[in-house]
């Protein structure tokens, strides 16, 4: 008796985590597997209308065309958390515009948005400022830098505290010329710099340290089109171009709007998708990486399926573990592609893409 009182005051006692009497062991939850590759995953976009062919310049979204071919004026601000991605106004453009190109100066809180189309499809030669507290809008005399307006390419570098503006077409043909933005003097002038082959939509990505990455695009080819397969890097510090990787036999097809992404330690590049004809009307569906210390290709392995072939869509910002986000774009007949989709990175890639 006396030791059947013991037993249960023992048990009495451990209430708190159970008699261990009889009690099965506690199983734990297995470890999550390694991620060794990437997937796409659908996201909402929550705020801002499908478009194809705007602009993006550091997590602002500019102009493009929706899914009843209005060409667009609006301008967001775009907020990322767990959930997905929100989109706010913050202003809207001069005049309607796509297929242009834009630079966010974050330090000062503007944008500046060069060249496109406008809604009557007829180039844009002009750029314009936008405030993105004010939403003012300020016409710039552009010196040029807009001359040859549709798929130009721009970014800003913080560490030049300067922008610049790559390239671009017109009724003439392509452009190679490189020019600097002063955002004091808010003036733009033409680099003396050899550089890329001039082209139009050619893909960019800033690096860390101010300069930046320029992919793809098509251009002028002898005596016919070339979509371009290298890759370029520019150094804000010495305002000069070099060649990352060349056009060879391993490098994917040459494409307008290529949609890239770098990862944290800036040592791959990821291209994919994007249009193969100078009028859109075929495009790819197709996920590559650059190893950028050896210049050497490989398709990247990618689990489950990629989404529908696209061109004229564009990077955004990334959730937490992705390389960014898959938005919108067009198929072969320049219909709306509505749907966005999320990049899962493998764990050996984890962190902040851009």
């Amino acid at each position: 008796m006396r030791a059947r009182r013991l037993l249960g005051s023992i048990c009495l006692g451990a209430l708190a985590g159970g008699c261990l009497l009889g009690t099965p062991p506690v199983e734990e939850e297995p470890a999550p597997e390694a991620r060794a590759a990437f997937s796409f995953a659908p996201i909402d976009v929550a705020g801002v209308t499908p478009r194809w062919g705007a602009s993006v310049a550091d997590g602002h979204l500019l102009g493009g065309v929706d899914d009843t071919m209005r060409v667009t004026d609006e301008v967001f601000s775009l907020a990322r958390d767990e959930a997905g991605l929100s989109a706010a106004s913050v202003g809207a453009l001069d005049v309607p515009r796509f297929c242009g190109c834009a630079l966010y100066d974050e330090g000062r809180g503007q944008l500046v948005m060069l060249g496109g189309r406008d809604d009557f499809y007829r180039d844009e030669t002009s750029a314009v400022l936008i405030d993105v507290d004010s939403g003012e809008r300020t016409p710039l005399e552009h010196g040029g830098a807009a001359d040859h307006p549709v798929g130009c390419q721009a970014f800003f570098s913080p560490a030049a505290d300067r922008g610049y503006v790559f390239g671009g077409a017109d009724s003439s043909g392509f452009s190679s010329a490189t020019w600097r933005w002063e955002p004091e003097a808010r003036t733009f002038s033409r680099l003396e710099v050899t550089g890329p082959p001039g082209r139009y939509d050619a893909g960019v990505v800033p690096l860390a340290d101010g300069g930046a990455l320029l992919a793809s695009g098509m251009g002028q080819g002898g005596l016919s089109l070339k979509f371009h397969r290298d890759v370029w890097r520019f150094d804000a510090a010495s305002e000069t171009w070099s060649l990352v990787a060349s056009d060879t036999d391993d490098a994917p097809p040459g494409r307008r709007y290529p949609w890239l992404a770098l990862s944290p330690d800036e040592g791959t590049l990821l291209l994919g998708f994007g249009s193969d004809s100078p009028r859109g009307e075929s495009v790819l569906g197709d996920l590559w990486r650059l190893d950028l210390a050896t210049g050497a290709w490989r398709a990247a392995e990618v689990e489950g399926e990629l989404p529908a072939a696209r061109g004229f869509t564009f990077r955004l910002p990334g959730t937490p573990g992705t390389a960014g986000v898959l938005a919108f774009g067009s198929d072969a007949a320049l219909n709306l592609h509505a749907d966005a989709f999320a990049l899962a990175v493998p764990d050996e890639l984890a962190g902040e893409w851009r």
